[in-house]
C-alpha cells in the first residue's frame, strides 16, 4: 500500500529531532498537512513510502517536498531496519 508520512522536525542545540508521524493515504493530503505544519515546526519532510500490508515492512523512504533543513532519512528510527 503506498502511503505519504509527513514528519515535522525541531533543532535542537544542532540536531534536528523528528516530531509524531502523521500519514496521509493522498500526495496532495500529504502537501496540506506539510504546509500546515511548516507554519509551526522549523522543518518538515513529506516521504512516499509503500507498506507490506501483510508484513508490516516499509519501504526505503523518497523524500517527496520538504520545508527548512531536515536529516537524510536513514538518520530517521521510524525508518531504520528491525
Amino acid at each position: 500500500m503506498k502511503t505519504y508520512l509527513v514528519i515535522p522536525y525541531r533543532h535542537v542545540q544542532g540536531a534536528a529531532l523528528p516530531g509524531n508521524a502523521q500519514q496521509a493515504l493522498k500526495l496532495e493530503t500529504a502537501q496540506t498537512m506539510l504546509a500546515s505544519l511548516a507554519e509551526r515546526f522549523p522543518a518538515v519532510a513529506l516521504y512516499d513510502v509503500t507498506v507490506d500490508e501483510a508484513t508490516g515492512v516499509m519501504s526505503d523512504p523518497v523524500l517527496v517536498s520538504s520545508h527548512g533543513v531536515v536529516p537524510d532519512a536513514s538518520a530517521h528510527a521510524l525508518f531504520s531496519p528491525h
